[in-house]
Formats: C-alpha cells, sequence, structure tokens
C-alpha cells in the first residue's frame, strides 16, 4: 500500500467493497485470484478505477460489472414464478392487496382508538376529557406515534421482505390509531365555549402545546426504542464479531480524525460497513436493504408467495370484520355501541382516502406534503360541520351516523402518526416548524369559521 492510497478515503473505499461483497456473493473464479493474504483482487483494489488521475488501472471489479454478474448468475436459475403471472402480477392485484391491507388495519385502528377513548376516557379511567387540556385522543396520539417511529426505524427489516406489511401498519393501523381531527374539534370547542366553563381557552391553548410535544416526543422514543433493540439483536444474536472489518473501521476512524475532515452523509453501503464493523457483523441479518430480487428466481417466487398468502388473509379478515360490523349495526339495539359498529363500515374509505391523496399528492411540493395536509383540512372540516349538526338534531339515526362518520371516517382520514413522521423527514428544521404552523393554523381557522357560529346561535 502507497502512502497515497492509505488515506482515510481509500480505506472508506474498501471498507464498503468487502461489504459489498459480503452481501452479493459470487464463485471465486469471476472475482479473480486470491492473494496470501486470503483476499480477493476486489478487496485489496485500494487505487480507483481504470482512468483515474494518477493510477494505475485497478486490478478490483467495478461495482456495476459486479452487479451484473450476480444477475447473471441468478438469470441462469430463472424458473417459472405462478404468483406474478396472469391476474396476480397485473396492477389491479397490485392495488387491490393495498386496498385490504388498509381496510384490515384501518379497522383494527379504529378499534384500537375507541378502546383507549373508553379506558382513558370518564367513565373508566377519567384521564381524558373534552372539557380537559388533557383531550380524548392523547393517549391514541401518543401510541400511535410511537408505532410509526418504530416502524419508521425498522423500515429496513420490513421492506425487502414484506413492504405491503410494513405500509398496511404504518398507514393503516398507526395512521387510523391517530387522529389530526379529533384534537382540533376539541381546541376548536374549547376555543368557542371561551370562560365557560371555567377558562375553556386557556386549556385549549395548553391542550394545543402537549398536543405537538407527545406525539414528537413518543415518535423519537420509537426511534431510540428501535435502535436499542438492534443494537441488542446484532450484537448478542445474530452474528460473531468479524475483527478484520473492526480493524478496518477503527484504522478508518484515526485516519480521518487525524485529517480532520467532516463528516457527511454515508451511502447505504458506506452506512453498512460501519454499522457491521463497530457492531458485530450482523448486516447480513438486519440493517441492509436488499438488492433487487432478479425476477423468476426463487427468492422473488417466495416474495410474491407471501404476497399472494398476505393478499387471501388480508381480503378474508376484512370481508369477515366488515359482515360483523353490519351485523352489529342492524342488531346492537345500542345508539352509542351502533355508531362504534358503523364507524368501521366508514374506516376504510378514511384511510383508503388519505393514502391516495398522500401518493398523489406529497410529492408536488418540495418540503409541504400536500396529500397529508389535504386530508387533514378535510377531516377537520368535516368533524365541524358534523359536531355542528349534533348542536341541532338529535334523532337516533343522525346521531347514530354523524357519531359513526367522526369516529371511523374522519378519524382514519386524519393522522397525527404521518404528521410527525413528515417532520421527522424534514431535514430543514425552518420547513417543518412552518408545515406545522401551516397545518395547525389552517385547521384551527378553518374549523373555528364552521363550528364557531353554529355554536354561537344554536
Amino acid at each position: 500500500m502507497t502512502p497515497d492510497e492509505s488515506g482515510p478515503a481509500s480505506l472508506e473505499r474498501v471498507f464498503a467493497e468487502k461489504s459489498f461483497l459480503r452481501a452479493f456473493p459470487v464463485a471465486p473464479d469471476e472475482l479473480g485470484a486470491v492473494d496470501s493474504n486470503g483476499l480477493s483482487n476486489l478487496e485489496n483494489g485500494l487505487v480507483g478505477p481504470e482512468g483515474d488521475e494518477g493510477g494505475a488501472p485497478s486490478p478490483r471489479v467495478s461495482l456495476a460489472k459486479r452487479v451484473s454478474t450476480q444477475q447473471n448468475v441468478a438469470s441462469r436459475a430463472e424458473v417459472h414464478n405462478p404468483y406474478n403471472t396472469g391476474f396476480l402480477g397485473s396492477k389491479f392485484a397490485f392495488l387491490l392487496n393495498d386496498v385490504f391491507h388498509m381496510a384490515l388495519f384501518g379497522i383494527g385502528g379504529t378499534l384500537a382508538r375507541t378502546g383507549l377513548d373508553l379506558v382513558f376516557g370518564p367513565s373508566v379511567g377519567a384521564v381524558t376529557s373534552e372539557y380537559s387540556a388533557v383531550f380524548k385522543v392523547l393517549p391514541p396520539n401518543a401510541l400511535g406515534s410511537f408505532l410509526i417511529g418504530f416502524l419508521i426505524g425498522s423500515d429496513d427489516a420490513f421492506q425487502p421482505h414484506m413492504p405491503y406489511i410494513h405500509t398496511g401498519l404504518a398507514t393503516g393501523l398507526c395512521g387510523s390509531l391517530t387522529t389530526f381531527s379529533s384534537w382540533n374539534q376539541q381546541l376548536v370547542a374549547m376555543f368557542a365555549r371561551g370562560k365557560s366553563p371555567s377558562n375553556q381557552w386557556l386549556r385549549a391553548l395548553f391542550a394545543l402545546v402537549i398536543g405537538l410535544e407527545i406525539p414528537i416526543f413518543s415518535f423519537t422514543l420509537g426511534l431510540h426504542t428501535e435502535r436499542s433493540i438492534r443494537f441488542f439483536l446484532i450484537s448478542h444474536v445474530y452474528a460473531r464479531r468479524d475483527e478484520e472489518l473492526a480493524q478496518l473501521y477503527l484504522r478508518y476512524r484515526e485516519l480521518r480524525s487525524r485529517a480532520r475532515q467532516p463528516r457527511r452523509s454515508l451511502s447505504a453501503v458506506d452506512e453498512v460497513a460501519r454499522a457491521a464493523a463497530a457492531l458485530t457483523g450482523g448486516h447480513d441479518r438486519w440493517g441492509r436493504r436488499r438488492p433487487k430480487i432478479p425476477i423468476g428466481s426463487h427468492e422473488d417466487i417466495a416474495y410474491h408467495r407471501r404476497r399472494f398468502y398476505a393478499f387471501v388473509i388480508c381480503g378474508v379478515l376484512s370481508a369477515i370484520l366488515l359482515t360483523l360490523a353490519a351485523v352489529g349495526v342492524g342488531l346492537d339495539p345500542d345508539q352509542t355501541r351502533k355508531s362504534y359498529w358503523m364507524a368501521c363500515i366508514f374506516a376504510p374509505f378514511g384511510v383508503i382516502l388519505r393514502w391516495q391523496l398522500s401518493v398523489h399528492l406529497n410529492g408536488r411540493h418540495p418540503w409541504l406534503p400536500l396529500g397529508t395536509l389535504a386530508a387533514n383540512v378535510l377531516a377537520c372540516c368535516f368533524d365541524a360541520v358534523a359536531d355542528g349538526v349534533l348542536l341541532r338534531v338529535s334523532s337516533f339515526w343522525v346521531v347514530v351516523m354523524m357519531k359513526a362518520f367522526v369516529l371511523g371516517f374522519n378519524g382514519c382520514l386524519s393522522t397525527v402518526s404521518t404528521f410527525v413522521g413528515e417532520l421527522y423527514r424534514e431535514r430543514n428544521i425552518e420547513y417543518a416548524y412552518a408545515y406545522a404552523g401551516i397545518s395547525v393554523t389552517i385547521c384551527l381557522t378553518l374549523g373555528l369559521a364552521i363550528y364557531g357560529p353554529q355554536y354561537w346561535t344554536r
């Protein structure tokens, strides 16, 4: 190794390539001869690729050629994939698969939110109240934000194998468990009441503060919990320490420290290699996104087989739950319970609408997620209209439908978990605060404009 080849950049490149080699094993004769130290030419290539200024042609294989070799090896083993042909391979089947997951997990999130409202509400725990700063949906919002923080942290463990389950849990379950509209409507109602009873506007201001702070803290706690579990599993369960990678990592850290080079954002391969050396080499099990699976390979068949099973199971369970909800609406004589059953029927429509708004609108602005913003604003307006109707109409079925609409459709259309996740993903802190301020200001203003006159003139 020459002096020019021993710097941090060269060691970093070797470190990344060694990890890349582990992730894409091929036959030894495809990489070149192995030297006396037991390392292939790919692992020992410390100079740049051919054509780099000031260096001879490198013996290592380029990453592009390396991936091409792996794909060619896999293509020779291609077999027929019965789970990705015909209807099962159509765009409609993939869309229907997502719809079934959204419906199933959306109903689950609605039931969980309703259960938490009852447990912490005045009738059981007496923790939350519609007249208190500890508003009724604070526990569901905190729990859902924690869960989505955990899911975002473990994204790379879910996505290569079961991305549809991850979408169902994050968008369906957590998005339906948390609700922006119910929190906003309680703030609107408290501001509209003014000082009766006992300074409601002051409690509303405090509820506004903790309504933002607690979900953000819960989201961060979910991220840290996932990282702690990941560290424990990689350190003590999955793999033994790779001393060679560890030494290379320590040498890289030492040289970079001496050179006083600033930290930069890591590529996926760099991050994998450093985590493998700093921990215990467990990146083959957790912590690395699996590369694209060659079409027709055995892994591709296994992936689509899992997707087919999830498609059938979620479809059957969704149909069963909706049927039970319809039976409950028809047979249960209690007005409150009837609204809960009806909410389960409305829930899938709310979560699917929010999902489609996010898919089609969130990428249209560089830092403002228009889809999530539109979903929250629409749900808040619908909540204000529904509560205004309940102020003037008290017939049995109108009350059932309005409460079910608020609990099911609006509760699933709006979300706090996705909202705080988008705040976390926005690297520019000014834009994150602007997004939060825009969301809260628009929803509160429209809610007061719709609900306030109906309350004051009732």
